[in-house]
């Protein structure tokens, strides 16, 4: 029992990586068909590895010494779970948007949030990035 626990809390940043890693593959093969939604998870999984080992080093102090796979710079476990993590939120967007169908008079409350007119920096970029295929 202690081997167990230990496995876990050796490897649980690989293991959390893997976790949405399969998320990411359940929402990309759902999007079977649908090549510019397939394209956009890719697009963003990739942003955001690339980032993820970088903002890690800036804001992350580990208190919690995980066992990586290779311990050079960057972590494989950083990048697996920028990618994954980014993806499994993308595709997540672009599922619920499918599946919610919002009134043509709720529409226009929301359309100024949706083209960028009140939000900021990542926020902007990500909404007009993400209302251009919906």
């Amino acid at each position: 029992m202690d081997s167990v626990i230990r496995f876990f809390s050796n490897y649980l940043f690989l293991l959390s990586g893997l976790y949405f890693l399969l998320w990411w593959m359940v929402f990309f093969i759902s999007f079977g068909s649908n090549w510019e939604v397939r394209k956009k998870i890719l697009v963003v999984s990739g942003l955001f590895a690339i980032a993820t080992p970088f903002v890690e080093t800036l804001t992350l102090r580990d208190w919690w010494s995980p066992v990586f796979i290779w311990n050079a710079f960057p972590h494989a476990e950083d990048l697996l779970f920028g990618f994954a993590i980014a993806g499994t939120t993308a595709g997540m967007y672009f599922w619920v948007s499918k599946n919610i169908r919002v009134p043509i008079e709720r529409q226009a409350v929301f359309s100024p949030l949706l083209r960028g007119r009140y939000c900021s920096g990542q926020q902007c970029f990500l909404s007009r990035f993400f209302t251009s295929c919906t």
